[in-house]
């Protein structure tokens, strides 16, 4: 009964909380029973067709890695440059850009124009989310820094309230996509009221505290001005190999409730990706964490991650999926390909192995 109390938040932080980390501090990733209503119909593959429709590449938590700073490693090295063609990679930028501070790793993360050039500007990201436990580690002059910074890069971004509206509409191969990222924590630091960031108790199992008629009202009117709906979740709990049976019931009834494809972050592992249906009975995906993509951690489970890419026609609706699981290696600062003969491959779900491509 007590995880289902658990947030893994700051702000709500309790006694529990404090033994469940130093459990997993202790021991390793927790892996609970998969909720009984998680969809076990495998994911399609990546279909004949795929130059038809909208590809997106997916991708975890970037975060501050100093060390991949000061040794400034070709990082994508070894990455297959197909992987990255896509018409939109999104990504959740776990740290603000502060140029005033310098370059700063946990707890408060800080990057730099410099360090943004080594690990995200080769990717070409599309959209990213900002909306995290992260986002305000320098406070709201941290987070209009960013801001500003994205925008003279002329990278969208999403996360934070402006002009009345919670999400950004971007036209992807002529067709209109509705965009947000809300984050279920800011660190138990505060919004500013002119910076706004998208901020609900997502890991709560109240729905009259987590939002959830919130969330519902934004993805209505996602909807309504664009083809397609894309949902970002900074939620979970981290270092748990699965979702809650909570994040479950949420993430099918956003499906039903008009959202195309979510995508979640922020449990620093692999978790699984399922099938549900929308509206319309057509498939959408849900993906429950990306884990990290780069990341400061050490432990094996925090450096196994995955390029997924997502295949979906106009309306949204799922085509197919290829996935590429990677270890990030300390030794040479590059990703090398995951093989389900290898020890590491037990942090992937067996739902990303299911439409895995297997590198040459």
């Amino acid at each position: 009964m007590r995880r289902t109390e658990l947030e893994g938040t700051l702000e709500h932080f309790t006694f529990w909380d404090a033994l469940d980390y130093a459990d997993k501090a202790l021991f390793g990733p927790f892996k609970p029973s998969l909720p009984q209503a998680l969809n076990p119909s495998p994911i399609p593959e990546k279909p004949d067709n795929a130059d038809q429709f909208i590809a997106l590449v997916l991708l975890g938590d970037v975060m501050v890695n100093k060390l991949v700073f000061r040794r400034r490693p070709d990082v994508y090295a070894s990455l297959p440059a197909r992987i990255l063609e896509c018409d939109l990679l999104f990504a959740n930028l776990e740290f603000p850009i502060q140029p005033a501070t310098p370059l700063r790793g946990f707890p408060r993360f800080n990057g730099s124009t410099e360090y943004f050039d080594l690990v995200l500007a080769p990717l070409g990201p599309g959209c990213l989310n900002i909306a995290n436990n992260h986002c305000l580690d320098m406070g709201w002059e941290g987070l209009e820094a960013t801001v500003d910074f994205l925008q003279r890069r002329s990278i969208p971004y999403v996360g934070r309230r402006e002009g009345g509206r919670s999400f950004k509409t971007l036209t992807i191969r002529g067709r209109e996509a509705s965009i947000t990222g809300f984050t279920h924590s800011t660190n138990r630091r505060r919004n500013h009221a002119h910076s706004p960031v998208n901020f609900l108790r997502l890991n709560n199992c109240n729905s009259e505290l987590n939002g959830f008629d919130h969330l519902l009202k934004t993805v209505a009117e996602m909807k309504e001005a664009g083809d397609m709906v894309l949902l970002s979740l900074h939620w979970g709990l981290e270092f748990e190999l699965g979702p809650t049976a909570h994040q479950v019931d949420m993430a099918h009834r956003l499906i039903e409730g008009g959202v195309d494809l979510l995508i979640g972050h922020h449990p620093h592992v692999l978790q699984p990706a399922e099938i549900w249906p929308g509206p319309d009975g057509a498939p959408r995906l849900i993906i429950y964490s990306l884990g990290n993509w780069v990341t400061n951690m050490r432990k094996i489970a925090t450096r196994v991650t995955a390029a997924l890419k997502a295949w979906v026609n106009e309306e949204g609706q799922l085509q197919g999926v290829e996935t590429h699981p990677f270890v990030f290696s300390y030794r040479d600062m590059t990703y090398h390909p995951l093989r389900q003969d290898s020890p590491q491959a037990k942090y992937v779900p067996s739902s990303f192995w299911e439409c895995m491509v297997r590198e040459s």
